[in-house]
C-alpha cells in the first residue's frame, strides 16, 4: 500500500536538539508507513475485508512545542518576494522558553509548502540563536531557495524529523503551521490587520519589532516645502515637482536606552505609490525620556493629495557559513499604515506672541538646541517712498542660556498675511550659521520682509523655516501669530535694538563767515545723546549706522552726515557738535529741520528708516 504524504508548512525552523538527549521514538510517524519486519510478508487473497489504517492527526505548531518542549512560538512574518530568478520564501518568528531551564533547539527541519503543491526547504539564518536561556526570548528567521514558479504563494510550514542514517531517508512530520496571514510581497501589498491601521495623530509603537520596546512614534505634520526638487523627475509622465516633508515624534518612554530602528516611508494617494528621501540624520539610540524628530521628503506631482502612508522596516537574513552583515538578503516589511485627512496637509496650529516675548517652539521642533532662547525684539512697518516700497523690519534676539556654546542652526523666516500670500525675509548683514554663541552672550538678527503696498491687515503669521541639512527641501516648524504696528518712534527718543538713543538736549545755530551774505555757511548741531545698550548682546556693526540730514522747510537737502553706534565715525553719549558744512544759502526756506535716519543695507539697496527730527524755528 502506497504511503501517504501529509503536506503541511510552518512559519520558521528550529533547529539544534534539547540540551541532553531527547527521545525521538515517541514522534509520530507518518500515517499509513509499513513496519520494517513486514516488508516482505506475503499477502494471501481472503474473503475477509483488510483493516483501514488509523490516520493520526498532525499537532499544530504552537501546542507541539508547547507541549512537548516548554517552547512558544509565534509567527511574525512571512515574505514572498519576488527576485530575478524567481520567487523567494523568507520567515521570521519568535521563540520564548518558558521550560524553566536552558534549552538547545530541536533538530527539525522545516519545509514551506506552496499552493502548486510543492514543497522546498527552508534554511536557517546564520545569525539565528540555536541555545535558549530560561525565559530569553529570540528571533528565528529562515529562508527558501529560489522558485522559479514566481506565480506560487506559500499556505503552510511543515516541521519534519530527517532520518538519513537509514536509505531512503526517512521523514516524519512532527508538527504543521497553517499561513493564516498575508505573505508580504511588495510596497504594494495592503496592510489590512485593524491593529496596523492608525488615524493621524494617534501615537503608536510598533510591536512587531519588539516586545519590550517603549518607543512611541506620532504623526505630527505634513508640510508643503517652500522648496522644489532641484531636478524635476517624471513619473509615469506626472511630473515630481511637489515636496511634502513628513514629520514623526519618536519618544523613549522605556527607563533604559533604546536603539531607533530605520524606518522606511512611502506615501499613498489613494491607490499611487510615491517613495520618500529620509532627511537629516535620525539618532541611532534614545536614552530614558529623551525624543527625536525623524523627517521624510516626498516628492509628488503639484496637485497630489496623500492619502495615507506606510511605514516599513528591513527583515535580513544571512547564508549559512557566512559572517559578513553585507552578505545578508534584505527585504522591507510594512509595519504600519497612517490615514491622512484634510487633503493631505497638516497645518502647524499658530501660537499667539506678544513682542520681547520668548518664542515658545513646539516639542517637534528641534530647531534651535536647548537653551538658546529666541525673541522678537523689534517690528517696525517702513514706509520708504523713496525706495520705492513697503516693509516690515524684524529684530530677533538669540540669547544662549546654557552653560555651554550653542552653534547657530540655520534657518529662516517667512510672512504670511490674512489673505495666505507669504513673503520671504532678507537676512541684513553678515549670516550667523554654524557660528558659535557662547554661554550668556546673545546676538542680533535684523530681518526684512517687502511686503505690498496696499496691505492694511496688522496680523501677520510668522513661519520658522527649518533649512539645516535639508536645504533642498525647506520646511516650516513653528508658527507665531503677531500684530504689526508703524514705527513709534517718538522726535527724542529712537530704538535701534540692541540700543536706545535719547536726545535730552539740542541746540542748533548758523556759523557765519566774514562776509554777512555769504552764499556758503555752516550748521553746528550740539547734541546732548543719553545711550542705553542691551548687556551681552551683540550686533552687526553694518547695521548701527545713524545718517543725520539738513533739510530746509521745503524738503531741500542741505547736508548730511553718517555716523555708527559702534565703530567710527561714532556717535557717542553725552554732549557733542555736528557741523554741517558748505550750505548754499540762496534759497533756503525757515524753518531748518535735522531728521535722524537708521541705515539699513539690503539687496534692494540702502533703506533709511525714518526715527525722528529736530526743528529750528
Amino acid at each position: 500500500m502506497k504511503q501517504k504524504t501529509i503536506q503541511v508548512v510552518a512559519f520558521a525552523a528550529l533547529c539544534g536538539i534539547i540540551m541532553g538527549t531527547l527521545p525521538t521514538g515517541a514522534l509520530a510517524a507518518t500515517d499509513g508507513s509499513k513496519s520494517a519486519n513486514t516488508a516482505n510478508q506475503t499477502t494471501h487473497t481472503s474473503s475477509t475485508a483488510k483493516a483501514k489504517p488509523v490516520q493520526k492527526q498532525i499537532p499544530k505548531a504552537q501546542d507541539y512545542w508547547k507541549n512537548r518542549f516548554g517552547l512558544q512560538i509565534d509567527l511574525t512574518n512571512v515574505i514572498n518576494s519576488v527576485t530575478d530568478k524567481g520567487k523567494q520564501v523568507a520567515a521570521t518568528m519568535k521563540v520564548k522558553n518558558n521550560s524553566g531551564k536552558k534549552l538547545r533547539l530541536p533538530d527539525y527541519e522545516l519545509y514551506v509548502l506552496m499552493d502548486n503543491k510543492k514543497e522546498y526547504a527552508m534554511i536557517s539564518s546564520e545569525n539565528s540563536a540555536r541555545v535558549l536561556s530560561q525565559g530569553e526570548v529570540v528571533e528565528w528567521r529562515l529562508m527558501s531557495p529560489v522558485v522559479e514558479d514566481d506565480m506560487a504563494a506559500p499556505v503552510r510550514f511543515i516541521w519534519k524529523e530527517v532520518n538519513r542514517e537509514v536509505y531512503p531517508k526517512k521523514e516524519t512530520v512532527v508538527a504543521v503551521m497553517d499561513i493564516v496571514q498575508n505573505a508580504w510581497e511588495n510596497d504594494y501589498t495592503p496592510i489590512t490587520d485593524p491593529a496596523m491601521i492608525k488615524e493621524w495623530g494617534q501615537s503608536f509603537q510598533l510591536q512587531a519589532l519588539s516586545d519590550s520596546s517603549m518607543l512611541t512614534y506620532t504623526p505630527v505634520s505634513i508640510m508643503k516645502s517652500s522648496g522644489k526638487p532641484a531636478q524635476v523627475a517624471e513619473r509615469f509622465k506626472e511630473k515630481l515637482e511637489t515636496v511634502h516633508v513628513v514629520t514623526i515624534r519618536v519618544l523613549n518612554r522605556n527607563n533604559i536606552r533604546e536603539n531607533v530602528p530605520d524606518i522606511k516611508l512611502t506615501a499613498w494617494s489613494n491607490n499611487d505609490l510615491y517613495q520618500s528621501t529620509k532627511l537629516g540624520k535620525a539618532p541611532e539610540s534614545l536614552m530614558p525620556g529623551e525624543g527625536a524628530t525623524l523627517r521624510y521628503a516626498v516628492e509628488t506631482g503639484a496637485n497630489t493629495v496623500l492619502t495615507g502612508l506606510k511605514l516599513l522596516t528591513s527583515e535580513s537574513f544571512l547564508p549559512p557559513g557566512a559572517a559578513d552583515p553585507t552578505k545578508a538578503a534584505t527585504y522591507q516589511v510594512g509595519r504600519l499604515y497612517i490615514n491622512i485627512p484634510n487633503r493631505g496637509t497638516s497645518q502647524v496650529v499658530p501660537t499667539d506672541y506678544r513682542l520681547r516675548d520668548k518664542l515658545n517652539f513646539s516639542d517637534s521642533s528641534d530647531l534651535f538646541p536647548e537653551g538658546l532662547n529666541v525673541s522678537m525684539e523689534e517690528e517696525t512697518l517702513l514706509e520708504n517712498k523713496e525706495a520705492g516700497f513697503r516693509a516690515l523690519l524684524l529684530r530677533f534676539k538669540f540669547e544662549n542660556k546654557s552653560s555651554s556654546s550653542i552653534t547657530m542652526p540655520s534657518y529662516q523666516f517667512e510672512l504670511e498675511d490674512k489673505d495666505g500670500s507669504r513673503f520671504g525675509g532678507e537676512r541684513l548683514g553678515a549670516k550667523t550659521d554654524k557660528k558659535s554663541l557662547l554661554p550668556s552672550a546673545a546676538i542680533v538678527e535684523s530681518h526684512m520682509f517687502v511686503i505690498p503696498d496696499g496691505s492694511k491687515e496688522p496680523e501677520m503669521l510668522l513661519h520658522v523655516v527649518d533649512n539645516r541639512e535639508e536645504q533642498t527641501y525647506p520646511f516650516i516648524v513653528d508658527t507665531f501669530r503677531f500684530k504689526t504696528s508703524y514705527d513709534n518712534t517718538g522726535d527724542l527718543l529712537f530704538d535701534m535694538y540692541p540700543f536706545q538713543l535719547k536726545i535730552s538736549d539740542w541746540e542748533g545755530k548758523w556759523l557765519r563767515g566774514g562776509a554777512e551774505m555769504a552764499e556758503t555757511t555752516s550748521y553746528a548741531l550740539r547734541l546732548k545723546l543719553n545711550i542705553d545698550r542691551a548687556k551681552q548682546v551683540m550686533a552687526d556693526p553694518s547695521l548701527l549706522k545713524i545718517k543725520l540730514e539738513l533739510t530746509d522747510h521745503s524738503g531741500r537737502m542741505l547736508g548730511s552726515k553718517l555716523f555708527s553706534l559702534v565703530e567710527e565715525p561714532l556717535l557717542r553719549e553725552g554732549e557733542q557738535n555736528i557741523i554741517f558744512e558748505n550750505i548754499d544759502m540762496m534759497g533756503v526756506k525757515y524753518p531748518v529741520a535735522v531728521s535722524f535716519y537708521e541705515i539699513l543695507d539690503t539687496p534692494y539697496g540702502p533703506v533709511k528708516r525714518f526715527l525722528g527730527r529736530v526743528i529750528r524755528s
